[in-house]
């Protein structure tokens, strides 16, 4: 776990140096490039991913090696085809609209990002998690050494996430060849792969798709709202002030990632009203500790701002507004209550009715105050959303903290 948060921290870390070094414009369009990237990854390979993460373990603890690894390498299949066919995409819109080069870019760089996923997989499954932890920070360590010369020397973000792109892909060839090193044996999977695609349960696929699809578009609806709206420099601004979100959003993937097996294990032998219990008293815990670790940032960040990011002094003044979505985010921990107790369908409705929610209110924005909107006006209805988020989640948790042992 230290390792894995030392590799968490240096990719957050590149974010702030980004911000440092490149010019205001330039961390736009980086910040634009790294948009594309993260909705290409959200298609999780139409949802195979998810299924491979959810079925690996699995396999490989049936001695069914032969199926994990078919199943992978349809994932890097649906990967690539997805990348061929927005690329095509992309080509025939720039005949008719400006396409930044960046975009073609983040693609390039969201298929990647893809790629290191699958190939993690496999340590992931077997329980290798130190061997996981260590490929994240070999990669991490790359990537941020890379980026910070290439900033410094030619001050572009296209060629640095260019660049991180071609490391990422360099490195999860190394993690599949570790995994599978019989060529021989690779070449069987794939034509296999190929042959049966046909035969994946694309019904399941679609259910993790589809939530896959509602959670990025919670996440992330705010920035494409002002990729669309705001100038390319206040786009910077608003993607500087959502570093803080990165911070919020690691923090709980870490403790997500020891309190589940947990409370899953509680939650066999004590029932669900036991873990809701764990639960509350965790959020409760979190909320206070995170707000009480954000003042001295809060009192300082007018002085932090101006001595190292004084090309973003504007936003100063929402930071406040960044700082406490981001405590309810990393403090919401609602949906894994109710995945353990089996409620998904419960999450995918309080998921569909927020995001609804959200399109619609950034829509009003964008329809009706689209020469008033600002970092502030976008802000505040993501704040908003995440508010009713947390709410909601636990709402319902509530009512369901008296259910049956699974």
């Amino acid at each position: 776990m230290p390792v894995l948060a030392i590799a968490m921290g240096l990719m957050m870390a590149r974010l702030l140096v980004m911000a440092r070094i490149l010019s205001i414009e330039e961390y736009g369009l980086y910040s634009l490039g790294l948009l594309v990237s993260g909705s290409f990854s959200m298609l999780s390979c139409l949802g195979l991913q998810l299924v491979l993460q959810r079925d690996s373990p699995y396999f490989l603890a049936k001695g069914l090696e032969r199926r994990a690894a078919i199943l992978t390498i349809q994932a890097c299949i649906i990967a690539l085809l997805l990348l061929l066919i927005f690329l095509i995409v992309a080509l025939f819109s720039a005949l008719y609209y400006r396409i930044e080069t960046i975009v073609f870019i983040g693609l390039l760089h969201g298929f990647s990002q893809q790629i290191f996923i699958i190939s993690t997989v496999d340590n992931r499954s077997r329980g290798n998690v130190l061997q996981y932890s260590k490929n994240n920070l070999w990669r991490a360590f790359f990537v941020l050494g890379v980026s910070c010369i290439i900033g410094l020397t030619c001050n572009s973000s296209g060629i640095i996430l260019l660049a991180d792109a071609v490391l990422t892909i360099f490195f999860s060839y190394i993690f599949f060849k570790s995994s599978y090193k019989n060529n021989a044996y690779i070449k069987a999977c794939i034509r296999a792969g190929f042959n049966s695609l046909k035969g994946v349960k694309w019904s399941v696929c679609s259910i993790f798709f589809i939530n896959s699809l509602i959670g990025f578009s919670l996440l992330n609806a705010d920035r494409w709202t002002a990729s669309i709206l705001l100038t390319v420099d206040n786009f910077s601004i608003y993607s500087f002030a959502g570093i803080i979100f990165v911070f919020g959003t690691s923090a709980h993937a870490l403790i997500n990632t020891s309190i589940f097996p947990y409370l899953s294990k509680k939650n066999t032998h004590l029932g669900s009203k036991a873990i809701f219990v764990e639960v509350l008293k965790l959020t409760v815990i979190l909320l206070i500790g995170y707000s009480l670790v954000s003042i001295p940032f809060l009192l300082m960040r007018k002085e932090i701002i101006e001595d190292y990011f004084n090309k973003y002094q504007i936003v100063i003044d929402v930071i406040p507004i960044f700082i406490l979505i981001s405590i309810i985010r990393a403090s919401d921990f609602w949906f894994t209550y109710l995945m353990i107790i089996g409620k998904e369908s419960t999450i995918f409705y309080i998921s569909f009715i927020t995001a609804l929610l959200s399109i619609g209110s950034y829509y009003i924005i964008f329809k009706f105050n689209y020469f008033y909107a600002s970092i502030y006006t976008i802000s505040i209805v993501n704040l908003v959303i995440t508010i009713l988020i947390f709410i909601f989640g636990g709402i319902f948790s509530w009512k369901h903290r008296n259910c049956l042992k699974n």
